[in-house]
């Protein structure tokens, strides 16, 4: 065997391993979002957030999968990791300031009965 017989058979090698994990990929996210929608429904969820929950759980799977496929050729997936990772960060904390309201300096915030009284 000569090297470009090696590096077509390494490519198409590649090509298989690819295409096997989005196909696993694809296969797994299905069967987690039917999975998840099925306990919603014995749990007697609301449809319309369980299929929304089904969904999104699925539409990440795939998207781990894509990431890995990509990997597969070489390409560095560190970066998309961390990208991934700032932006669930940058959601929880959109998350938490809807919820809990931004931070307040203690001087800023209003007396209420039960605040220690403060003496100056």
């Amino acid at each position: 065997m000569n090297i470009a017989e090696l590096s077509i058979k390494k490519s198409v090698i590649t090509w298989t391993l690819t295409v096997l994990v989005l196909v696993v990929g694809a296969v797994v996210a299905r069967m987690v979002a039917s999975f998840i929608l099925k306990f919603f429904e014995r749990k007697n969820f609301d449809p319309t957030l369980s299929k929304f929950i089904a969904k999104a759980i699925k539409i990440t799977v795939i998207a781990f999968a894509l990431i890995v496929a990509l990997g597969k050729f070489g390409i560095t997936i560190a970066p998309f990791i961390a990208a991934l990772a700032a932006m669930a960060f940058g959601a929880g904390r959109l998350a938490y300031l809807q919820f809990v309201g931004p931070p307040v300096r203690a001087s800023q915030r209003t007396p209420t009965p039960w605040s220690p009284v403060r003496s100056t």
